[in-house]
């Protein structure tokens, strides 16, 4: 059994959240839907600090269905769980055989990429959620993994583990070293790197050698690694979770959608966590205060002359990450400021209720 450790703890509350919400909202259409864990562990975990065994991924999600199930909900949530490691894959079985009365569980022994193609074929056309989550940056080599990342009716939340990938190209420094085998443990390292984000190496050498700091570095490898994920999924948001009290990377929670709220959500969830002692100091970047005045301001210069449904303006302003962007927004923020703007007499801004009252029209005259 695994410790527990805080980022870890981190990341397993933001599944934790957002699978609540995603069930409550997905189930009311859609009578059948998929939870595939593709680096699922032993299924528990001991608690670092007070030797407590805590619930892993799998039995969150398991968990979190069982609640709701008990309290009427009517719809089935299958769990597909793989697990490469023997001795994790026995701890796992272990930890959710006393679910399966309840829950349809299979447990996978082997690794995500080897089962890729069974999973898909036995989800067919269901809606999934994955959880990705290696340990390190192997078995998400971007050419196997990209059939997840294109079907349709999927979200995903992965881990895009900066820390690994920064200790690997390190050796770009030895692709051309006198000894042979440092030559090849970095070629061999290197195109690990290239086949998991899916660059050339001459992409990657220009990434790192041309820039001097080290931040900037970090923003322009998670720039194209994004830039890969937006093909296939329209809304990509990353999270950066660093080492417990260090002010560098550990790994970024990258969440992959194409639904505008389910991307309300996650975000929502995500800076909620953000601001909490346990999670705070765990940032690498901290999102600013947003000024309302200022987005005002944005929203009015965008929009001035047309008349737009708030869909349309969240779908402009809420996938903006700060790290690219010099923005990020909340859905409340916007439409804080959507309503200040509408209630100021000093800006023709008028609020249209339609027939579906969550999503009005604003007329920018």
């Amino acid at each position: 059994m695994w410790d527990l450790k805080r980022q870890t703890e981190i990341k397993h509350i933001i599944l934790e959240k957002y699978l609540w919400a995603w069930l409550r909202i997905l189930s009311k259409r859609r009578p059948l839907l998929y939870y595939v864990d593709g680096f699922a562990g032993p299924g528990r975990y001991r608690d670092e600090s007070t030797g407590e065994i805590k619930p892993g991924s799998p039995v969150i999600a398991i968990e979190a269905y069982l609640d709701h199930k008990r309290k009427g909900e009517q719809y089935e949530l299958k769990f597909i769980n793989v697990e490469k490691k023997e001795t994790n894959w026995q701890e796992l079985e272990n930890s959710t055989v006393a679910f399966k009365s309840e829950v349809d569980i299979e447990n996978i022994p082997g690794g995500f990429l080897d089962n890729i193609d069974y999973i898909l074929k036995k989800i067919g056309n269901a809606f999934a959620f994955f959880f990705i989550d290696p340990f390190g940056i192997s078995g998400i080599e971007f050419a196997e993994i990209e059939k997840v990342f294109a079907r349709d009716e999927t979200e995903i939340l992965l881990n895009f583990n900066y820390d690994g990938i920064q200790r690997c190209i390190g050796e770009l420094a030895n692709l051309n070293h006198p000894d042979p085998k440092r030559r090849r443990k970095a070629t061999r390292t290197i195109d690990r790197v290239c086949s998991m984000m899916n660059v050339a190496k001459e992409e990657l050498e220009e990434i790192v050698t041309s820039r001097g700091i080290s931040e900037e570095k970090e923003t322009l490898l998670l720039r194209k690694y994004r830039e890969n994920l937006l093909k296939y999924k329209t809304f990509v948001y990353p999270l950066p979770i660093n080492y417990p009290d260090k002010r560098r990377t550990f790994y970024y929670l990258i969440f992959m959608t194409s639904n505008i709220y389910a991307l309300r959500i996650m975000k929502d969830i995500m800076k909620k966590e953000k601001k909490t002692e346990r999670g705070e100091h765990l940032l690498f970047l901290p999102l600013p205060e947003v000024e309302p005045e200022n987005l005002k301001q944005k929203l009015y210069s965008k929009y001035e002359g047309r008349t737009v449904e708030r869909e349309e303006v969240l779908t402009d302003f809420l996938p903006k990450v700060i790290y690219f962007d010099k923005e990020d927004y909340l859905a409340r923020d916007i439409d804080k400021a959507l309503n200040s703007l509408v209630a100021d007499k000093d800006t023709p801004v008028t609020e249209i209720r339609g027939r579906q009252r969550w999503n009005p029209y604003y007329k920018f005259s």
